[in-house]
């Protein structure tokens, strides 16, 4: 038939069957479901009229048997068909995907171990020797929430359809009790030895850097050295000179070595100085930098967050002891532990005083941070240090020749 005339209507959509023969076959028997959908956008009704898409189709013939080849997956048997219908269902039906793939590989890790996951979760709650603080803080990381207890005592249905995970946590939440809480509690017995020695052993590291620095009479010598050093610079030999200072902080003392002179620094001097003066103070770096680094490397404003956690770990004990959940070994430890951290807070206030002794005696804020503090010490010491040795290169070399 001629084409329709511009601004005609589109003609009629072709009735069932007709069309080009590929296209009728395939709708007339679609054995294949295509595997990735062509995702189009259709051209608007009123956009049709006097289109190349109102004209007489005019596609050629379509080998609908390569087409399904290569785009087309082939239809599953009645069987298959209800087994993939049933393998899609599968999965949680309560906790979320994630959650259940977390809880189902811890699981697998004991499966081993342990003749059932309620055994398992036993022995974690009995505080057993056979489960390590690791595996002890993992297990406590699936049991259920509050909330997804909740929901697994209300759920009526059949136990076929929670998956593993999910019949471990319906278990779980079925034993009653806060099981979270009571984990965090043997994992706390387990850990309060090694954190109370840690606190001490940090404790005992910054007395001894603080008895160092306040006992050393060398110390005094070189800062007082290095202030004479500031002023003839400042209010001696400056072209606008200053007020003498009486002292400098321990924060500019390694500006000394950004002073430059004919081949020289001022660090250097102030190390040839104090050395041609009292040959025994080369060694003051090398004897105080130690324990001074160690000092900076223990962190000691971390202590007090630690014992704060002490506490609270206490306070939940305490209140398991007090409760349905408490045993009188937990009721023991409790009072055991209290007792013990009584006694590293005074541990930690008789060091919190040597910090601000040492902080005095420095001249120094007394709000600095013991951990600041040690790091600009540490750094004089290090930059003077290096300083001292490098009046030792020249006599060796003198002594090679």
């Amino acid at each position: 038939p001629p084409p329709p005339l511009f601004g005609a209507p589109p003609p009629p959509p072709l009735p069932p069957g007709a069309g080009p023969p590929a296209l009728a076959a395939a709708a007339m028997v679609q054995k294949s479901k295509i595997a990735k959908r062509v995702h189009v956008n259709a051209v608007p009704v009123d956009r049709l009229a006097g289109s190349v898409w109102a004209a007489p189709r005019a596609a050629l013939p379509v080998d609908t048997a390569a087409f399904e080849e290569l785009f087309c997956t082939a239809p599953a048997a009645p069987g298959e068909a209800k087994a993939a219908g049933k393998a899609a269902a599968a999965g949680p039906a309560i906790i979320d995907l994630r959650r259940a793939n977390n809880v189902s590989i811890i699981l697998k890790r004991f499966a081993r171990r342990f003749p059932t996951s309620m055994a398992m979760l036993r022995a974690a709650l009995a505080g057993s020797d056979a489960l390590s603080v690791e595996e002890l803080h993992l297990i406590r990381s699936i049991v259920p929430t509050p909330v997804e207890a909740r929901k697994f005592r209300v759920y009526l249905g059949p136990a076929d359809k929670l998956d593993p995970a999910e019949r471990f946590m319906q278990e779980a939440a079925a034993a009653g009790g806060d099981l979270a809480t009571q984990l965090s509690a043997v994992v706390f017995m387990r850990e309060f030895k090694d954190s109370v020695t840690s606190v001490r052993g940090r404790l005992e590291v910054v007395q001894a850097a603080c008895d160092a620095l306040l006992q050393s009479q060398g110390m005094p010598v070189v800062l007082h050295t290095a202030v004479e050093l500031s002023n003839l610079s400042n209010a001696v030999y400056a072209a606008h000179t200053t007020a003498r200072s009486s002292g400098v902080t321990l924060e500019s003392l390694t500006k000394l070595r950004d002073t430059r002179g004919a081949g020289t620094n001022m660090m250097d001097f102030l190390a040839r100085t104090v050395a041609d003066r009292d040959p025994a103070l080369r060694r003051l770096a090398d004897e105080l930098l130690p324990p001074v680094e160690r000092a900076r490397q223990c962190e000691f404003e971390a202590a007090a967050g630690e014992l704060a956690k002490l506490d609270e770990g206490i306070g939940l004990l305490s209140g398991l002891a007090k409760s349905a959940d408490g045993s009188p070994d937990r009721r023991a430890f409790s009072a055991r532990a209290q007792h013990d951290l009584s006694r590293t807070r005074q541990e930690h206030a008789l060091a919190a005083e040597h910090v601000q002794r040492v902080l005095a005696f420095y001249g120094e804020d007394s709000r600095t941070p013991a951990t600041t503090f040690f790091d600009r010490i540490a750094a004089f010491l290090r930059v003077l240090g290096e300083s001292f040795k490098k009046l030792e290169q020249p006599a060796k070399s003198s002594r090679v020749r």
